[in-house]
């Protein structure tokens, strides 16, 4: 009887002990893959850099090309402060997962240069991004470079998800997307 109560005990022991390694290997893991990520993407749009920068600092102007494809009816959202101004506070509520609800506030305007934009989101997880945009005026000035980016932090131990996860191919395609219909509603201003 000793010896057939043993053997579950020694199987469970087993068991146990190879998930105290597979979770130290984890952990381990986790501390030599990055932290910090960010992507971007650009694209040039035959406006000046002058019309480009007043179109890309108003919030309100971002339900045109961020996430278009998704929101449709089902994102409500509204304007806090003055728009355009660092400050200026756009909060969302959206029945989307992959939208969730948050908030974006303008953290920084240099006229003409760059944008940038805290993201809080609250659901369906919390989280915080940097979003930004730099533009550049080409040689001709009738026409300016626009990079979209979003970067942010994975805490630890979560960042070893990134072994697995292509951030790239996760945001990418929505900044070209975006960027694309940024190029299309410029153009439609002219």
């Amino acid at each position: 009887m000793n010896t057939n109560s043993a053997t579950p005990m020694k199987f469970l022991k087993k068991v146990a002990i190879l998930l105290i390694m597979a979770t130290a290997l984890f952990l381990i893991l986790a501390l030599f893959v990055k932290k910090e990520f960010e992507v971007s993407r650009s694209i040039t749009v035959e406006v000046p850099v002058d019309q480009a920068y007043d179109y890309l600092r108003l919030l309100q102007n971002q339900e045109y090309y961020f996430h278009p494809e998704q929101a449709g009816n089902r994102i409500k959202g509204s304007v806090s402060n003055t728009d355009g101004t660092v400050g200026a506070t756009y909060g969302w509520d959206s029945t989307s997962d992959l939208i969730g609800n948050g908030t974006e506030t303008i953290t920084l305007l240099e006229e003409n240069k760059r944008i940038e934009f805290n993201l809080e989101y609250t659901e369906p997880r919390e989280m915080t991004r940097v979003m930004f945009f730099s533009l550049q005026p080409n040689e001709n000035s009738a026409t300016t470079s626009i990079t979209w980016g979003i970067k942010g932090e994975i805490s630890y131990p979560w960042n070893f998800l990134y072994i697995f996860k292509d951030v790239d191919a996760e945001h990418g395609p929505m900044l070209e997307t975006g960027l694309e219909q940024i190029q299309l509603n410029l153009n439609e201003e002219e």
